[in-house]
């Protein structure tokens, strides 16, 4: 009877040995797997906040260009005002 006790004991304790060794081992694989993909997503957010500088960066020129042509807009208007063109 001691045997079986001592059997069931052992059977136990390697089942529950190799329970936390395969656990331990999903969660050390899922660790590393979010360390990847914080990684990837540190390296997204870099990336947009570039692409965000270079938006508001093109945004400004687009203002700068559009006030240029305005400019030539209303000096072109006026020089053919001042040489009686305009009809």
């Amino acid at each position: 009877m001691m045997d079986e006790i001592g059997s069931l004991m052992a059977s136990n304790l390697v089942t529950i040995v190799g329970a936390v060794w395969y656990v331990s081992t999903r969660v050390s694989s899922i660790k590393h797997s979010l360390a990847s993909m914080q990684l990837e997503m540190q390296e997204i957010k870099d990336d947009l906040r570039q692409a965000r500088e270079g938006r508001a960066k093109l945004h400004e020129k687009l203002q700068d260009l559009s006030e240029r042509v305005t400019i030539q807009e209303v000096k072109s208007k006026s020089t053919r005002v001042g040489l009686g063109k305009i009809t």
